[in-house]
């Protein structure tokens, strides 16, 4: 059989249950037997459970070898080397041991840092410098958006607003404002400043322009008829407005704007159209003079948030993952081999990169020289990249799956192979895989959609099952009723029959969303069937902990009426010395002792003598979330801040899971990326095809480039 050359390059298609971390591994320990030093081999992916899996299968593997000549033979097969045997691997597994520091297996995120950490001072980062976690960045954008709504104008203030235009009505407007201004910060740190400009519409309307539309409308043929007169009346104040949303969302413009040139089953003369076109042409020119000032607006609001941003950072010492990767794509060290050898004590002669469909085009700008280095050099060093594009599920954190289709073109001597065999599902299950994803395009409600949808399935590939003989069943069931009329029971008493079906099997129920695992698995408590709650929940759904929060509230602000009605008819409220009539000054005296505690015996301890006082009150679940509350208010007093309104804001944001040993498992789609289910069940298959439209739309003239055209977004209607 032929080996796995020590030279080679190769990038691998790999569908899910192909074998790609079988394939990765391969090639690691292919290397390592052929005598190259771990040192010189890095491997890299995205997640550390991922990399967590590839070590454990490299060494487990190796372990199995080195421990038995048939499992060394079977591992000589699996990587094409003939008759090795167990001594061999005994001696190469040895050698990794006593030098697991060498092992260069982790995510892209962890090698960057390591990177950073060795031109600290070339790249311009702080020393010695730490990476904020998610609890120290929401702190610092929160207060950087604080310093930009008090340093600025009444501009300003305005613009933030309309950024929040399409924000989430259930959040609070500081927490809307944290979203939105941080998710539009990694469009801007991206670009330049040319990519927000680039739009130069003609003059807007002028009123002699509106004037003529007007009367043009007005002077049409219009037919007999009070719809008629409406119709023309309606128009006429709408385009005198310059009302174009309205415009084009009602009526007779509806109409003409979808090119429905009927009106209540009669054609609308060419006049009256010819009027509506000409006062579109109108429309179109205000609003891309809307469009373009929205443009501008938003990235100086953004240019101030990331003064602020870059300010707190740097007084406190701090990067995040994002800032490490793009300085190093600045820097381009990646194309000074021998610098970048030399400070990390290491040559990497073979590049391993799994996931690949979600890097970014930052971190390929990092990656590119060294591959292109490994790939252009030396017959013994060797480059594998494995992904696959339909498995992309980073995009929200700026990962762009078109790059993974232009490395064929990008460097030298890439030898491209598919894998679509699965080893993992049934062939009903691949079939109807096919299927659904080979007519994907025939989707009634793709919306703007429609033509991305048709070039993803023109490229998609035909998949088989390996196992031909195994069985398996697949169903798709629309059940009758509307979920918004109050049958949603249905949902979950079908959920539990089809587990009551299937005992001793394992069973996935994937969501799209985290708020579903926890409605899902409350649902199916309630008909008997135990499961285990995956992911990210909130402690707040909780009702022993939102009184523990309301503790944290009143002792932040004494003159919190809600903290305060909430803790007098709690069970802690004998406790507390408080009940229903209780007075402002018996509410100020609980502040201000708790204020008192949390300062000189900290959260964990107060926090955690308060919820064995609800305890008794509580059910299992309950108690298993108030000791979850404790452990959380013991790990918040090592970053414990002087107001206990951040400890409350902490707690909002944490998300905790509640895993078990049960057969049924609930968690998101992401979450379940790389697990295997005997069943499994989808239950939000008629959730609307297209998400909500992003703030900003952004041009890449390559996969590989930064945006070179950004623009603010607006409703279909109107696009």
């Amino acid at each position: 059989m032929k080996g796995i050359a020590i030279d080679e390059r190769r990038l691998i298609r790999a569908s899910a249950g192909t074998g790609k971390t079988y394939q990765l591994t391969n090639r690691y320990i292919s290397r390592l037997l052929l005598g190259v030093s771990p040192a010189e081999i890095l491997a890299v992916t995205f997640t550390r459970n991922a990399a967590a899996e590839i070590l454990d299968r490299v060494l487990v593997r190796l372990a199995a070898a080195a421990d038995n000549d048939q499992a060394a033979l079977e591992l000589g097969d699996a990587i094409g080397s003939d008759n090795l045997d167990s001594s061999h691997c005994r001696d190469v597994l040895a050698g990794i041991v006593d030098n697991l520091q060498q092992l260069r297996v982790s995510t892209l995120d962890s090698y960057f840092s390591q990177v950073a950490t060795s031109f600290s001072l070339e790249l311009g980062l702080p020393t010695p410098w730490q990476i904020l976690d998610d609890h120290q960045a929401r702190g610092l954008k929160r207060e950087a958006v604080s310093r930009l709504v008090h340093s600025g104008s009444n501009t300003t203030l305005q613009r933030l607003v309309n950024l929040m235009t399409s924000s989430d009505s259930a959040r609070s407007i500081e927490d809307s404002m944290i979203r939105i201004v941080s998710k539009l910060h990694d469009v801007y740190c991206e670009t330049q400043p040319d990519a927000w400009k680039w739009l130069s519409p003609p003059p807007r309307s002028t009123n002699d322009q509106i004037e003529a539309a007007v009367a043009r409308l007005a002077d049409a043929d219009w037919p007999d008829g009070k719809r008629w007169d409406s119709a023309r009346d309606e128009a006429v104040e709408l385009v005198s407005r310059r009302d174009w949303q309205r415009l084009v969302s009602v009526g007779i413009g509806k109409k003409i704007a979808a090119d429905d040139l009927t009106f209540y089953r009669n054609e609308i003369p060419a006049t009256v159209v010819d009027a509506f076109e000409s006062a579109f042409g109108l429309l179109r020119t205000d609003t891309s003079n809307d469009l373009a000032d929205q443009t501008a607006a938003t990235f100086e609001i953004l240019e101030m948030f990331d003064a602020q941003y870059s300010e707190l950072k740097r007084q406190r010492r701090c990067v995040e993952f994002d800032d490490i990767t793009r300085v190093l794509a600045n820097a381009s060290l990646g194309s000074q081999a021998a610098r970048l050898a030399h400070r990390l004590n290491a040559t990497v002669d073979h590049l391993l990169l799994d996931e690949f469909q979600d890097t970014s085009s930052q971190q390929w700008q990092v990656l590119e020289p060294l591959a292109q280095d490994i790939t252009q050099g030396s017959q013994q060093r060797s480059f594998f990249c494995v992904g696959d594009e339909k498995q992309a599920i980073y995009g929200w954190r700026g990962g762009v799956a078109g790059i993974f289709s232009t490395l064929e073109d990008r460097l030298e001597g890439i030898t491209p192979d598919d894998l679509k065999i699965s080893y993992r599902s049934a062939t009903p299950v691949i079939e109807t895989i096919n299927d659904a994803f080979t007519r994907a395009s025939e989707h009634n409600d793709l919306e703007d959609l429609q033509q991305a949808v048709l070039d993803w399935t023109s490229r998609y590939v035909v998949h088989k099952a390996h196992h031909v003989d195994r069985p398996g069943y697949t169903c798709l069931r629309t059940l009758p009723g509307n979920k918004r009329e109050g049958t949603r029971d249905l949902d979950f008493d079908l959920i539990a029959e089809i587990i009551g079906e299937s005992p001793r099997h394992g069973i996935g129920i994937l969501v799209r969303q985290n708020k579903t695992v926890g409605e899902i698995v409350t649902q199916l408590r309630l008909r008997g069937v135990a499961a285990s709650q995956e992911g990210g929940f909130p402690l707040t759904d909780s009702a022993p902990v939102l009184v523990l929060l309301a503790l944290a509230r009143l002792a932040d602000h004494p003159a919190d009426s809600l903290a305060a009605f909430h803790l007098a008819n709690s069970p802690l409220a004998p406790h507390l010395e408080l009940d229903p009539n209780s007075s402002p000054v018996d509410f100020a005296r609980i502040s201000r002792s708790l204020r008192n505690e949390l300062c000189n015996r900290g959260y964990g301890h107060v926090l955690g003598r308060y919820a064995r006082l609800l305890a008794p009150a509580a059910n299992l679940d309950e108690r298993y979330r108030l000791a979850q509350f404790v452990r959380l208010s013991t790990r918040y007093d090592l970053q414990a801040t002087l107001r206990p309104s951040d400890f409350d804001r902490f707690v909002q944001h944490e998300r905790f899971g509640d895993p078990s040993t049960d057969s049924v498992r609930v968690m998101t789609v992401h979450q379940a990326k790389g697990l295997e289910f005997d069943v499994v069940i989808l239950p939000e298959l008629d959730s609307k095809f297209a998400g909500r439209t992003d703030l900003l739309a952004a041009q890449r003239p390559d996969p590989t480039a930064p945006p070179d055209r950004v623009l603010r977004t607006r409703d279909k209607t109107i696009r």
